[in-house]
């Protein structure tokens, strides 16, 4: 993708995506900061500004990165279950990848027990626990970090919107998006749901077609 000198463009001035702005016309006009050389990109849901790394020498933005942010743009819009980063994540998610893997070990039953019995007093308590007694064994706790954050859901919907960029239309209607999850990472982990307002809103729908919000 190339662009021209400007380091803030309109998303439709440096995409071109018929079946995004179709479903989506109001991303035509969500503000791209591009930053030199940086590597990745990030989505700044208050601001609704994607920003965007890109190659001096080449003057490519990465694609596959700023189709990932849109997908959290849409997420944004929709209300769907969002994505986060490695640094954000609360007590409890971060155990619940710990009790995914180490659950039926005796000392974590008594880690909940004593939660129910109120030898443990609060939920983030009971979780801290969790994380002290287990992030060690698990590699550390910047990879149960990084593994949890992974497993968000709207993460693992962008992630999916990556993956599918170069898919024909009759593939895509071939595989949900958790489908490509799996084949292209080898594996699928139930998803963390996350919220910004603790509530329950509707995810994206998982059916075998093109289905709304999938931009790739």
């Amino acid at each position: 993708m190339k662009f021209g000198n400007s380091t803030v463009a309109k998303l439709d001035e440096i995409l071109k995506h018929k079946e995004l702005f179709k479903q989506y016309p109001e991303l035509k006009d969500t503000i791209v900061h591009l930053k030199p050389d940086m590597q990745g990109a990030s989505f700044d849901a208050p601001a609704n500004r994607i920003i965007v790394g890109y190659d001096t020498k080449s003057k490519n933005i990465n694609k596959s990165s700023l189709l990932h942010e849109i997908q959290h743009a849409i997420q944004n819009k929709e209300g769907w279950a969002k994505g986060g980063s490695p640094d954000t994540l609360t007590p409890k998610q971060l155990a619940s990848t710990l009790t995914d893997k180490y659950g039926d070990l005796p000392a974590f039953q008594k880690i909940e027990e004593d939660f129910l019995n109120s030898k443990i007093k609060t939920e983030d308590d009971m979780y801290t626990k969790m994380i002290n007694l287990a992030s060690e064994n698990y590699g550390g706790i910047e990879k149960l970090k990084l593994d949890t954050y992974k497993r968000l859901h709207g993460e693992q919907q962008a992630r999916a919107a990556q993956y599918r960029e170069n898919m024909t239309p009759e593939e895509k209607s071939a595989e949900t998006w958790q489908d490509t999850l799996k084949r292209v990472e080898g594996e699928y982990h139930e998803p963390i749901v996350r919220f910004d307002d603790g509530g329950i809103s509707e995810m994206s729908p998982v059916k075998n077609k093109v289905q709304k919000g999938d931009i790739s």
